[in-house]
Parts: C-alpha cells; structure tokens; sequence
C-alpha cells in the first residue's frame, strides 16, 4: 500500500492478453494518470518486463519507484528485445518539434532501475522536455545505446543518475545532451553526483550550453577506446564542471576526447573542438580531480583547440614520454597540481598550438624511477601572445620549456633567488633552470645563453673564482657596456637583458 495519491500500476492495471510484457499495461497507467489528473504512476518493488516503448507525452507526470541500488532489489524495467533503436522510456511532445510551442514540463523520474541486457536500444530519450524536469536516484545500465539522451531539456535538476555499461565506442554515448539547430540547445540544468562507469563512450556534450556538472564521477574501464570519454563539440558552450573526479584506466589511451586519436595513434582523456561562434565563453573544469589507477603509465589527458580553462585542478600520473596536455587558443591552465611519473628517462608534459594562453602558478611533481632525464621539455609553447608562469616543479626535469615563437613570455618563480649553475661548455640554457638568477662557483666562461624571450632579464653572480664573459660571441649576442671580454669577481652580479636578439648589460653592481 502507498501513502501518496497515485495510479498504482502493479494493483490497478493488468496484463491483457495476448500481452506478453508490461508495456502496454504501464501506459495505460500514464494515460489514465493525465486524464485524471492524478499526475502520479507508482511501479511497485518488483521486476517489469518492457520490450516496448513506455511513453510519457505531452503532459506532465511523475513516474516512480522503489529505489533499490546497484542490485537492483526495488523497481526494476528490464528488456531483452525490441526494436533496434527504439528507447524503453519516450518523454516527449507529440505536436511539433519547435520546443517554444510544444514542451513538456514538470516531468518527474525517481528510483527506477533499468537493465538493458545490453540489447541495441537506447533506454530515456528526452525531447522537448524542458523547464523543470528533475530525475533522481535513477540506475540505467546494458544498454548499446544511449543510457540517457535530451534534446531540448531546460532548467532542469538531475540528481544521483547512474549510467553503467552502455554507449558503443565512436558513435553512442552513454549520456548525450543535443538540441535541434533551427531551434534551441539543451541548456541551464544541474546535474549533481552523476556517475558514468564502464562505458565505452560516456558523455557527449553536442548542442548544450550552460549547463553545470557538480560533485560527478566519470570512471572508465575500457583501455582501447576511441572516444571513451567526454565529446566537447562544436555547438557545446558554457559547460561547467566543478569539483568530482574524471577517472581514466592505466593506459596508453585516454579518457576524454572529441574525435580520437593524436600524437602515437593515442587518444586524448579530454579533447575539444574549436566552436562554431568564436566568441563563446569557455568550458571550465574547477577542482576536478583527474585519477588514474596506476600512474605508473598515466593517461594523456587533454587536446582541446579552444576556449578550454583548467583550475585548481589534480592530476595524477600523466605519461611522460609524450605531451599529456595539448592546449589550442584562448585557453587557460591555472594553479593546477600535477603529478609525471617517468619510467624511461623522459620527461613531457604541456605543448600549446594556438595564441593567447594563460599557463600560471602550477605545482608539477617530477618523478622518475630510473635516473635523471635525459630528454624531454615541460612546457613547450608554440605561436605567440601565450603567457607562462612557471610556478614551482619538483624533481628532475631535462627542458623546463621551450619557446617556437619569441613573442611569448615566461616567468619563473624564485627568479629572485640564486641558484647554483655549471654551464656546459660555457651555455646557460635558460630552458633547464627554475630560476632567473645564477650563482656561479667555478671560473667558467660564458659564451651563450640560450632560451630568452623579449624582455627577459637574468642576473650572473660570480664565485670565489670569478666569471669571464665573452662580448659579442655566441648565437645569442651578449652585448657588453665597455664593448670588450669582463670578469666578474667573487661577489659581483651582472644583470642583462634579452633585447632584439641580444642579451644586453643592464648593469653590474
């Protein structure tokens, strides 16, 4: 017996022969619900076959049940056939496409577990169901479709949806937000403590915008994916992800992805198109915590063209002997934390491709169990008009960065303190120093100081020694004020500056 006013299909509505499963019956339900003005269907704690469509349309009503978790031990809709394609539960309008016209609103899902058997259909699909619509504690699982599609949902709460085994690598995935080009976008829904697990293909943002993603967990099992992970699209804008965890498998694939594979013939864990209206504000991911279960070989964990920011977010394990992070244009990554773990002598991390990043004040941990590197760079900035603040690296490196195109900027933190420098063969390489600013012990010559940028300024301090440096040597001029070789003695510090090509004395003191 229930305690709420409801049609109560299991003690209401029968089986009419020759039915041979519960659709029809459920339906009934729904339809008698609407034209009575009960609004309220209840499934009772027990197993209901549907190898048909359940339909909700063009009215409003809440269909629900007994939540019984993962084993499913309340309500539970199962199928094992029907028609390819077709999903097991149809919220839509039947009128008309244009959403400002014809919309279901206040359509209510809570504690259902669907079982799919893995049969090829998707389960919800969602059209012109906007404004309003919230979906609780829902199960969906074993299904080669679509767990949960929307086109056109608005202003609507999701809260505790779990998706579990379903979508097909490359084409169907688990989760799909998509509107309709000549009308609107799926846009402003919350989503809260969704959970994606062991899908081949887990979320896909096409036609969405505005929509925020908090406290979720999107964890994958598949090693050999394609798109095994979220599909950032043309048309997607103003997508939020904030706190929760993005969990890829130890892999030489990846996790997050838009079109598949890069550098090796290795998929990204996040990738991204650049959108269609250039002038959209950015996807964001604030806090996320980026896992992998073994960071021993890590995941490459983004390749996004544009308008991507990165904050305050953790990742853990990145593979070191290529890029794990490929940034486009107009993107940002910003007091994140980072942890390489190298296993063979090499060390990536971060390469940009476009104009106008923002890469300031993370925190990289080095780690590598064998010896030092011997190849590799952590930064390796490409175009122009990208900013770098270095922030701080633990552990050894070979390159800190590396800049293609000179109209770029590079500030290293602690460039005030001096650190203690051998320079090879008489070359400071700017590339392979945290700091600025050098104490030199030994009386070594210097020729050449590589890995300037327009403006840079470094200062020399000599050893007990001395330091001899050379004027007008080298394939970076150093350009001296008395025109002729100097020694610095013990204590003395030159400061130079890196101007049209040529390190110029600023002054000595």
């Amino acid at each position: 017996m229930v305690s709420f006013e409801c049609v109560d299909v299991r003690a209401e509505f029968q089986r009419i022969i020759p039915e041979i499963d519960d659709t029809a019956r459920i339906n009934r339900a729904i339809v008698y619900a609407q034209n009575n003005k009960i609004f309220n269907v209840y499934l009772a704690a027990m197993e209901w076959l549907v190898n048909g469509t359940i339909e909700i349309k063009d009215k409003q009503i809440t269909l629900q049940g007994v939540y019984g978790g993962k084993d499913a031990l309340g309500t539970k809709i199962t199928t094992n056939g029907g028609i390819v394609g077709e999903p097991v539960l149809k919220i839509y309008h039947s009128g008309g496409l244009n959403p400002y016209i014809y919309n279901i609103a206040g359509v209510r899902l809570a504690n259902l577990h669907f079982d799919g058997n893995r049969v090829d259909r998707p389960c919800i699909y969602m059209q012109n169901s906007g404004f309003d619509t919230h979906i609780e504690n829902l199960w969906v699982r074993g299904f080669k479709r679509q767990g949960f599609r929307t086109v056109h949902l608005w202003d609507s709460i999701i809260k505790g949806l779990t998706i579990y085994e379903c979508g097909t690598d490359g084409i169907y995935p688990a989760i799909d937000f998509d509107g309709d080009s000549a009308f609107d976008t799926s846009n402003a829904n919350h989503i809260f403590g969704l959970h994606i697990e062991n899908c081949e293909y887990s979320l896909r943002l096409g036609r969405a915008r505005h929509n925020q993603f908090i406290a979720c967990k999107i964890e994958s099992a598949k090693k050999f994916a394609l798109n095994s992970g979220i599909v950032i699209s043309v048309h997607s804008q103003e997508n939020d992800f904030i706190g929760g965890s993005i969990i890829a498998a130890s892999c030489d694939q990846s996790y997050i992805n838009a079109v598949g594979g890069d550098i090796n013939n290795i998929p990204y864990l996040i990738k991204g198109l650049s959108p269609v209206n250039p002038l959209q504000n950015n996807t964001l991911f604030l806090g996320v915590d980026f896992a992998t279960p073994n960071t021993g070989t890590g995941a490459k964990w983004f390749d996004v063209l544009e308008r991507v920011d990165f904050q305050a977010c953790k990742f853990h394990g990145c593979i070191s002997s290529v890029y794990s992070m490929k940034l486009g244009k107009l993107c940002s990554f910003k007091d994140n934390q980072v942890k390489i773990v190298s296993n063979d002598k090499k060390m990536y991390l971060l390469t940009t491709t476009g104009m106008d990043n923002r890469i300031t004040g993370n925190k990289v941990s080095c780690s590598n169990s064998k010896e030092n590197p011997t190849e590799g760079t952590l930064y390796n900035i490409g175009d122009a008009r990208t900013y770098v603040d270095i922030g701080t690296v633990e552990g050894a490196f070979y390159n800190l960065y590396n800049l293609t195109n000179t109209n770029n900027e590079v500030k290293k933190q602690r460039e005030s303190r001096f650190s203690p420098l051998v320079p090879a063969y008489g070359i400071i390489d700017l590339k392979k120093t945290e700091t600025n600013a050098f104490t030199i012990k030994s009386g070594h010559t210097i020729t050449d100081i590589l890995g300037g940028f327009g403006g840079q300024t470094i200062r020399i301090t000599a050893g007990v020694n001395g330091v001899h440096l050379q004027n007008g040597f080298g394939a970076t001029k150093i350009a001296l004020k008395a025109g002729t070789n100097i020694t610095l003695n013990n204590g003395q510090t030159i400061e130079l500056i890196y101007m049209e090509y040529t390190w110029k004395e600023v002054t000595i003191f």
